[in-house]
């Protein structure tokens, strides 16, 4: 049996750069054409998610070996549950 390796689901229009050792912080840039691109093709559909009738979209970040920094899309879903609080009976047993 053999293992398939999952390639990463990167967000594009984001990209971080390694850090410097002297710096306090990741570096990285926006590219607001080629993101909006990215949102609007539907390839990230499965990390969209709305909150407060706001439209977002969940993602990870990642600290790779050598040091750098990736970004990719959180598809995580909660499992659905048909959990429905039952509302007590008005009919008395007696």
């Amino acid at each position: 049996m053999s293992e398939t390796k999952k390639e990463p689901n990167y967000i594009e229009g984001i990209r971080i750069f390694n850090k410097n050792e002297s710096a306090p912080c990741w570096n990285g840039v926006i590219t607001p054409n080629q993101l909006f691109e990215y949102l609007k093709s539907g390839k990230a559909d499965k990390c969209k998610t709305e909150y407060q009738g706001n439209t977002q979209f969940k993602f990870s970040l990642w600290v790779n070996q050598d040091g750098s920094a990736s970004i990719t899309k959180n598809e995580y879903q909660p499992p659905q549950t048909n959990d429905k609080k039952e509302e007590p009976s008005n009919d008395l047993p007696f």
